[in-house]
């Protein structure tokens, strides 16, 4: 969409920008020849408003202040779900992982709350280093009961304990280091639907990361 080099705003809204000023300016004019000074100030307020809001990317570049970009390094580790259901080799249920970027060290998964239930979707394992080679990796899962009042239930029980609570989705985070030590985490989310087998799909939302561990 075409935009104003100056302010950096599609030209639609530069061109709004414009008639809401020229309507502003045009009201304040007609109060003060009509003797309404506080009438009129207000107008010529709002048309000054409405010019900073137009020329705001602008002013910001003269006084030396810029918007903050968030850019992860280019080689880094980028851990990705695949999966959530059951390994053949180990019979029993967990998360499917596989790293395409660069080596990954200290792969773990923080404790997920499931919604109003009591229960806690847990990850005990951890994985000292996954790497490109290793394709698709096994991370094993199991509920806990936060409150010990309820034993605790293995990785496949998820989708039906979600279900009781009612809880349509949750949302977790894979954290891992580079081989530099900086922190990452993968932004995931699984979702209940209707169209897999074992009623749960899982998915990354984001990663961020890159700074240096403390």
């Amino acid at each position: 969409m075409a935009s104003d080099g100056g302010t950096n705003r599609p030209l639609p809204s530069l061109i709004l920008l414009g008639i809401v000023d020229f309507v502003c300016i045009l009201m304040a004019a007609e109060s003060y020849r009509d003797r309404q000074f506080d009438a009129g100030t207000a107008w010529l307020a709002a048309g000054i408003a409405s010019s900073l809001i137009g020329y705001w990317p602008q002013i910001n570049a003269g006084l030396g202040i810029r918007e903050a970009k968030v850019t992860l390094p280019e080689h880094r580790p980028n851990v990705l779900p695949t999966d959530y259901g059951k390994s053949v080799e180990r019979n029993t249920f967990g998360l499917f992982v596989r790293n395409p970027g660069y080596d990954a060290l200290d792969v773990h998964i923080p404790n997920v709350p499931i919604g109003p239930s009591t229960y806690m979707l847990c990850f005990p394992g951890t994985l000292p280093l996954l790497c490109e080679r290793d394709h698709v990796v096994f991370v094993e899962g199991c509920l806990e009961d936060q409150s010990n009042a309820l034993p605790g239930l293995d990785g496949s029980r998820l989708h039906d304990v979600m279900r009781l609570a009612d809880v349509e989705r949750i949302t977790f985070a894979i954290l891992y280091k580079g081989t530099n030590f900086r922190d990452y985490k993968t932004n995931c989310v699984i979702e209940r639907v209707n169209w897999k087998g074992n009623g749960l799909t899982v998915r990354a939302t984001g990663q961020v990361g890159g700074t240096s561990a403390s």
